[in-house]
């Protein structure tokens, strides 16, 4: 019986979990000062960079709580967390 038990409950942590994504579009505009010490190249490094960075701070944890109480009981308690990565970013340089 013992074994029938902990065979159930490995194969039921075995199940993988079902995840559902959106893709979100972030526009971020960055000032970034030329100086005569930097390449174009150079410049436009750093503020590609100082462009994701601040897309992601703005974007920051996204954390959403859903409870549903019926008969003053709860019925449905659910919390996501989602966590934002960068996977293209597109540079427009402008003078």
């Amino acid at each position: 019986m013992k074994t029938i038990l902990t065979t159930f409950l490995v194969l039921l942590l075995l199940i993988p979990v079902s995840a559902i994504g959106e893709i979100q579009t972030i526009t971020h505009t960055v000032k970034q000062p030329f100086a005569g010490s930097h390449s174009p190249d150079d410049a436009r490094i750093s503020a590609m960079a100082k462009a994701k960075r601040e897309a992601l701070e703005i974007t920051g944890t996204y954390i959403e709580s859903l409870t549903v109480v019926k008969n003053s009981q709860v019925d449905k308690d659910e919390i996501l967390a989602l966590a934002p990565s960068v996977l293209k970013a597109e540079g427009l340089i402008t003078e």
